[in-house]
């Protein structure tokens, strides 16, 4: 760096000070620690690791990354206890080396993960570690702040007979994440969220497939939220297996303690199903009032009680739909039968929801203070005949605005029970206002907001079913089953599993699904037509510029069967609808190349063409992806050293791609290195830098669109 002409510098200390403040005021670059099952190193280098928590309190600042390398840990020395903070915007960062294959076990004997001192430990993230066999609660997390998990599964918490213990326990915290959870085995609750504020719970699946004979054994089940205001519960499944106990599904519940209230809570997109012996969904309250509460878009199936409201002034319930309830489908009465009182008033909105195939659509008990109680646009199909309101005791209800008796026509012999998971085409735009009648589960939310990003298969489908046998999806996937669907082709408008890189013909190779709508085609048979109007989601190329979204890949390639690109959202000022993170270990050249995503492309023109990537590199170990062509890696791409932001990248010698033939060719991307964010790649023939206003991608649809054409 030259110094400024005329600058004069009359004190050396002066000269020095700005000299060093020139060189040193900046970002400072993150360290990344390692830490192993038998680890004892005081460096923390991969070579040499240390154990967890050394790695974890001891050598860490904010913006560090502890990786725990894979393995299954045990011994007190092992488990995880957070005693260190990160900072606003630049956490501590705890990561599995390879999602699910770091083993945190404390085999009845030790705490696996625990966050608890009153100092308030903040800005923590933990992702892709599973813990279980916990002496107490699996993941616990009390007086904390800006606490995320991702990608992380926990199972078995304390067992004796006096246990009251959970999977995940968060208390007396705020600013929390869980996404991508799941959650089995022994425990009173799998989510136990208690006093909290702004806690966010998203994509969590939970099975209740152990009996729980411990403390308050008569109050346990899937999640409970007690105490807690300002939360949002998206895209969670939640599933019970016969003879295992009177469990609840997802509960919100207040108790006398007024310093926490239970307000203003909201539930997305969430299914509860096969809890026989109690309820899928409930909100009560034991003394103090709570309002605010909204549910959308939620499905109960099998339950014995669909919905039941035992609080709220100002409750909101709609699209809901309930199915096979042995009891009432929606029920309002207070908690406990307690008498009437006017201080502990509900009020309701029932609206554009489906209730069936249950003994009792609506059910208002006498002993309820209700002051006002609106159903409207309804489908009423119940055992009990066509009367909806067998339990309407003083006439607090009465026939609501667009109520009708029916029979909806759910495609159950085609999709099991998913079928409940899609709104009917009679119903739509048939509720208030133009709403849908009945719920619709079939995209991600996030953050309240529907996106276009397909929730199924479920996201942690091929995790899950290695670790526990179930599968989330499918009724007879992995060796348990248990999911909701019997197949999922033609639910994302005729699209069939094979978009996601599932190989429906056996032969080998990924399927591409045609105009047609066949599945069990792939690129490689003899037998496909490769022409360009054959194929359902092409990019068409052209020689001045063409973007392509990452999230919209037309394959998985995963020989592995474990995806190593993930769909995220959660840093901002992307492009489209998301973007895509690396998961996995480092591969060194092409010729290891395994798990990628592949794009259909038609290019219009031969000739060299220039690859860029937005991608967006946390650090040097993170910046890097391969590109391939056809099947064959050409290079890899990195990043220029703009770590932490949305960058275009053209380094490597990945940078151009090689196109004799026209018409339709597969654009690869390969895992390179882990915890690399890929938003979308560029193509072109010129020299320019792609530019930053691809303002039209908010609004995209789930499948992968036609190249934008820069003009």
């Amino acid at each position: 760096m030259k110094p400024l002409k005329g600058l004069k510098c009359n004190l050396l200390l002066i000269c020095f000070f700005v000299f060093f403040a020139t060189y040193t005021i900046g970002e400072v670059d993150a360290s990344t620690f390692y830490a192993s099952n038998s680890g004892s190193g005081k460096t923390c280098s991969n070579k040499i690791p240390c154990t967890p928590n050394y790695a974890i309190n001891t050598m860490s600042s904010p913006g560090d990354t502890v990786i725990l390398k894979d393995g299954t840990y045990t011994g007190s020395s092992y488990m995880i206890a957070v005693t260190n903070s990160g900072s606003v915007g630049a956490p501590i960062i705890i990561r599995a080396e390879n999602d699910g294959n770091v083993i945190i076990d404390g085999r009845g004997s030790n705490p696996t993960f625990l966050i608890d001192l009153s100092s308030r430990i903040h800005d923590i993230t933990v992702e892709g570690i599973t813990f279980q066999n916990s002496s107490k609660h699996v993941v616990k997390v009390n007086y904390a702040d800006r606490i995320t998990f991702k990608r992380v599964s926990a199972y078995n918490a304390g067992f004796s007979s006096t246990s009251d213990y959970h999977i995940f326990s968060v208390a007396y915290s705020t600013h929390v994440l869980l996404e991508d959870t799941s959650t089995a085995g022994f425990a009173r609750f799998l989510y136990n969220i208690i006093s909290d504020n702004n806690i966010i719970i998203r994509r969590c699946y939970g099975v209740k497939d152990v009996i729980y004979n411990g403390n308050n054994a008569n109050v346990q089940g899937f999640m409970q939220i007690y105490n807690t205001s300002n939360s949002i519960v998206e895209n969670c499944i939640a599933r019970k297996l016969p003879n295992t106990g009177h469990n609840q599904g997802l509960m919100l519940w207040h108790s006398s303690n007024s310093a926490y209230p239970m307000d203003n809570n909201e539930l997305y997109g969430n299914v509860v199903y096969d809890f026989d012996s109690s309820i899928g969904f409930k909100i009560q309250s034991k003394i103090y009032n709570v309002t605010g509460n909204r549910y959308l878009n939620n499905v109960s199936i099998n339950n014995k009680w669909g919905f039941s409201q035992a609080a709220d002034d100002d409750l909101i319930v709609d699209k809901l739909t309930v199915v096979g309830a042995t009891g009432y489908a929606f029920g309002v009465q207070a908690y406990n039968y307690e008498p009437k009182d006017p201080a502990f008033a509900m009020n309701g909105v029932l609206k554009n929801s489906v209730l069936m195939s249950s003994d009792t659509g609506l059910s208002l008990n006498e002993t309820t203070y209700l002051e006002k109680f609106t159903n409207e646009y309804y489908i009423y199909s119940n055992k009990k005949g066509s009367d909806p309101l067998t339990y309407n005791f003083k006439k607090m209800a009465t026939q609501g605005t667009g109520e009708r008796i029916d029979q909806p026509n759910y495609d159950i012999s085609n999709f099991g029970k998913g079928a409940y998971l899609i709104a009917l085409a009679e119903y739509k735009v048939q509720g208030e206002g133009g709403s849908d009648i009945g719920a619709e589960v079939l995209y991600r939310y996030h953050d309240r907001k529907l996106t276009n990003v397909p929730l199924w298969p479920w996201p942690m489908e091929n995790r899950i079913c290695a670790e526990t046998g179930y599968s989330v999806t499918y009724e007879n996937g992995c060796t348990k089953g248990g999911g909701l669907w019997r197949t999922i082709d033609g639910v994302y408008s005729g699209q069939s599993q094979s978009a996601d890189g599932i190989d429906n013909d056996q032969d080998g190779s990924i399927d591409i699904v045609t105009d047609g709508g066949e599945s069990g085609s792939d690129i490689n048979d003899t037998n496909s037509s490769t022409s360009s109007n054959k194929y359902k989601y092409i990019i068409n190329v052209d020689t001045e510029g063409t973007y392509i979204d990452a999230e919209h890949f037309t394959n998985t390639i995963s020989p592995m069967g474990i995806s190593a690109f993930l769909p995220e959202n959660d840093l901002i000022d992307y492009f489209g609808t998301g973007y895509l993170t690396t998961s996995g270990s480092d591969v060194n050249t092409c010729s290891d190349v395994k798990e990628g995503k592949e794009f259909v492309v038609n290019f219009i023109d031969t000739g060299s063409y220039n690859v860029w990537i937005r991608g967006y590199a946390p650090d040097s170990s993170s910046d890097s992806v391969f590109i391939g062509l056809n099947g064959v890696c050409v290079g890899y791409l990195y990043s220029n050293g703009n770590w932490n932001n949305w960058d275009w990248m053209n380094n490597g010698s990945g940078n151009t791609i090689n196109i004799t033939e026209t018409g339709i060719h597969e654009l690869n991307i390969w895992l390179r290195e882990p915890n690399f964010h890929v938003d979308g790649i560029y193509l072109t023939k010129g020299t320019e830098t792609p530019p930053d206003d691809f303002a039209y991608l908010d609004s995209i649809p789930p499948a992968p669109p036609v190249g934008l054409v820069i003009e």
